[in-house]
């Protein structure tokens, strides 16, 4: 039954819990902050890769310069995100210079199962954003 106009709906509801919480939990430090893999989340020992004009990937988050970056369609569970960050922004890249990159498999974390190719972008890079 639903409470009255007027009424404290506090005592009635309580806010619901997800298993996504409940996982994700473990891998948090102690200020709430993600533990990430060692090895800049790379299951292995990653390789160099020369990015080529025309050539496509892409990314979840905020900022055009992060450093990591996945094929265009990599699966989300494969590249061993938080599953928060599948909230954030994703945006497709394109290569307009050549540049020199790293290439690897995904460690399995976040209760992910990883596996997915992931790229490990240098500091400068020469790409355009694809709408």
């Amino acid at each position: 039954m639903f409470p009255k106009d007027g009424e404290n709906r506090n005592n009635n509801c309580k806010k619901a819990t997800s298993s996504i919480s409940k996982v994700v939990s473990k891998w948090l430090d102690k200020n709430g902050k993600p533990i990430w893999p060692l090895n800049d989340e790379f299951e292995g020992t990653p390789v160099k890769k020369v990015f080529k004009p025309g050539e496509r990937f892409d990314r979840y988050g905020k900022e055009i310069n992060g450093y990591f970056t996945a094929p265009v369609g990599t699966p989300f569970e494969m590249r061993s995100f938080p599953p928060e960050n599948k909230k954030l922004p994703y945006s497709v890249y394109e290569v307009i210079k050549p540049f020199e990159g790293l290439e690897g498999k995904t460690a399995p974390w976040f209760d992910q199962p990883g596996g997915g190719t992931q790229y490990k972008m240098p500091k400068k890079r020469n790409r355009k954003e694809r709408k």
